[in-house]
């Protein structure tokens, strides 16, 4: 359960430091989800139900952090062609 817990925050973290600092940080979540996803059968677990949703989390976190970011923001008025 802590390491659900230390992932999660570590995945918080990387994620904002993506988003405002530098866009490249988002590997560091595809990391930590190939982490979990090996941990679910690596270290002792509390339920079935528990190793599931580790799992099941990897999954999606893997895809999200590979997918290209397609927002961009603008600032002040748009411009017209």
């Amino acid at each position: 359960m802590t390491n659900t817990w230390i992932v999660g925050v570590l995945a918080v973290v990387f994620s904002l430091v993506s988003m405002f600092v530098n866009p490249q940080a988002r590997y560091l979540n595809t990391i930590l989800s190939i982490w979990l996803f090996i941990s679910v059968w690596a270290l002792p677990r509390g339920t079935i139900g528990t190793a599931w949703n580790n799992c099941l989390v990897a999954i999606v976190m893997f895809v999200a952090s590979l997918s290209a970011a397609t927002s961009t923001r603008t600032f002040g008025r748009a411009q017209t062609a």
